[in-house]
C-alpha cells in the first residue's frame, strides 16, 4: 500500500467506516473529512515518526507552502449571512437544496488518495441597522442551526462582516462612539461576541478571526488588525495598507497583477498593531452573474493555473450577495474540470491559520538508523486558533512507513513523502468579553 491513513480517537466511536483498535487506536479505511474527530483542547506537541526502506540519504521534514501541498489556493464567500450560502454550501459538500435540487458535491484530494470536500465561508451581520432585528434565522438569511452545521460538519469558516452592516449615520441603534475608527472597532468586537453566543447554543464553539470590511467603510481594516485578527478582506476599503492579491481588472484577465505569492506575502512589520502575521486581502466581488463575467472569472482561474506551480502559488479570491445557479455552478463546474488536483479550495480562515501555524511551530528532527523522529511544538500557536493542521514534505529516500501521535488525524504518501497531520481544535476557546 503506497497510501494510509491512521485516525485517532479517544472516547469516541466511529459512526461509519471500519475500524480496527490497534494499542488504543484506530485505524480506518478513508479519510477523516465527514467522519469523526477529538473533540477537546488540541495537543501542542506532534511527533511523526518516519521508517525508510533503507538507509536514508539527507533525510528532511519541511512545511509545504499550502497545505496539502497544492500549487495554488481558491478562496470562495458570500457576504450578510444570505441564505444562498446554504445553496453554496449543499453545492460544495453535496446534498439537495430547499428548492428540490441535488448536488454531488465538489472535492479535491488531500494528495494521499483522500477526498477533502470544497469549503467556504459565510460572512455574518448580527442585527439590522433600521429596526435592531436579530438577522439570524429571518427570511432570506442563514439559521444558526445551518451555520453551526456549515462549521462543525463542513469545516466552513465564519468571517466577520460588523454587528451592524453601515455605520450610526444610518441608525440610531449605536452606543455613544466617537471616530468611524472606533464604530468599525465596536461593531467588530460586538458581533464576535454575537455570533460566539449564537453558535454556542447549538454547542459549536467559533470564533471569527477575519473580517469582511462592510461597503466601503474606513475602519475595519484596522480595527481588525489592532483586534489581532488574522486578516480583513475588501475590494478596495484598505486603510491605507497594501492589498493582496492584486486588484482584479475584469477587462485584462491576463494582466499579471492579479495574484499575490502566498508564501512570500511579509509575516512581520505588515501590521500596524504588532500584529504578526496580519494580511489584508483584496477580493473580485461580483453581484452581475451575466456570460461576460463568468467568461472572465474562467480566464482568471486558467491565468491562476498557468502561473501557480511548485515554487510560486498563488490565490483567486471571489464572494458575492446575490450569485444565483446555474450561473455559479458554470464557473464552478469549470474550475473544477481544470483544477487537476493542483488547487486548494479553502476558506479565508483555514488558510491564514495555516500559514500561522506554519510562522508558529517549532520543529526539531532526529535520525536513529532509518527512522527520521520529527517532532512539531505547536505551543505558540494561538489557544484561538481552530485548523492546526500541518503538511509536511518528507525527503532522504523510499518511506515504508509513518506514524503520529498527538494528532486527530494523519494521511502520508510513501512515494511523493507527503505527510498531513490534522489536528482541529473545537472546545476549550476563550470566550470573547
Amino acid at each position: 500500500m503506497k497510501k494510509f491513513i491512521i485516525l485517532f480517537l479517544l472516547l469516541a466511536t466511529f459512526s461509519q467506516g471500519q475500524a480496527q483498535s490497534i494499542r488504543g487506536l484506530f485505524s480506518v479505511s478513508g479519510s477523516r473529512y465527514g467522519r469523526s474527530t477529538v473533540a477537546g483542547v488540541a495537543s501542542n506537541t506532534v511527533t511523526i515518526t518516519v521508517t525508510y526502506a533503507s538507509a536514508p540519504t539527507s533525510p528532511s521534514a519541511t512545511f509545504a507552502a499550502l497545505k496539502y501541498n497544492k500549487q495554488a489556493w481558491f478562496q470562495y464567500e458570500r457576504d450578510d449571512l444570505l441564505s444562498g450560502t446554504w445553496t453554496d454550501y449543499i453545492f460544495f459538500n453535496g446534498g439537495t437544496t430547499p428548492d428540490g435540487r441535488t448536488y454531488p458535491g465538489k472535492t479535491f484530494t488531500d494528495g494521499c488518495g483522500n477526498k477533502v470536500n470544497w469549503r467556504g465561508s459565510a460572512v455574518a451581520n448580527a442585527r439590522s441597522n433600521f429596526n435592531n432585528m436579530d438577522f439570524w434565522g429571518v427570511t432570506g438569511r442563514l439559521t444558526t442551526q445551518q451555520v453551526a452545521t456549515m462549521v462543525k460538519v463542513g469545516k466552513w469558516g465564519v468571517m466577520n462582516h460588523g454587528y451592524y452592516h453601515e455605520l450610526a449615520t444610518t441608525n440610531n441603534f449605536y452606543p455613544l462612539s466617537g471616530p468611524t475608527f472606533s464604530q468599525a472597532g465596536w461593531n467588530i468586537a460586538e458581533n464576535q461576541k454575537f455570533t460566539y453566543a449564537k453558535l454556542k447554543s447549538q454547542d459549536v464553539e467559533y470564533l471569527m478571526r477575519c473580517v469582511v470590511v462592510p461597503t466601503n467603510y474606513a475602519g475595519f481594516t484596522r480595527g481588525a488588525d489592532s483586534l489581532k485578527y488574522l486578516g480583513s478582506t475588501s475590494t478596495n476599503a484598505l486603510d491605507g495598507y497594501e492589498g493582496f492579491p492584486r486588484f482584479f481588472d475584469l477587462n485584462t484577465a491576463n494582466n499579471g497583477g492579479n495574484f499575490a505569492q502566498e508564501e512570500t506575502l511579509p509575516v512581520t512589520g505588515y501590521s500596524k498593531f504588532n500584529n504578526a502575521g496580519f494580511i489584508q486581502y483584496t477580493r473580485n466581488f461580483q453581484d452581475s452573474w451575466t456570460p461576460n463575467v463568468i467568461n472572465t472569472l474562467k480566464a482568471q482561474f486558467v491565468d491562476l493555473l498557468a502561473k501557480s506551480n511548485a515554487n510560486k502559488h498563488l490565490g483567486m479570491r471571489l464572494g458575492t450577495h446575490t450569485g444565483t445557479y446555474p450561473e455559479m455552478s458554470n464557473f464552478f463546474n469549470y474550475a473544477d474540470s481544470i483544477a487537476a488536483d493542483r488547487v486548494w479550495f479553502v476558506g479565508m480562515t483555514e488558510q491564514l491559520e495555516y500559514r500561522e501555524v506554519k510562522r508558529l511551530a517549532q520543529r526539531t528532527q532526529s535520525l536513529n538508523g532509518n527512522t527520521l523522529t520529527v517532532r512539531v511544538d505547536l505551543s505558540a500557536v494561538p489557544d484561538v486558533t481552530r485548523f492546526r493542521d500541518i503538511s509536511l514534505l518528507i525527503t532522504g529516500g523510499p518511506i515504508a512507513h509513518v506514524t503520529v501521535s498527538g494528532a486527530d488525524a494523519f494521511s502520508y504518501d510513501t512515494v511523493t513523502g507527503l505527510v498531513n497531520v490534522f489536528t482541529e481544535k473545537t472546545k476549550g476557546f476563550p470566550v470573547p468579553q
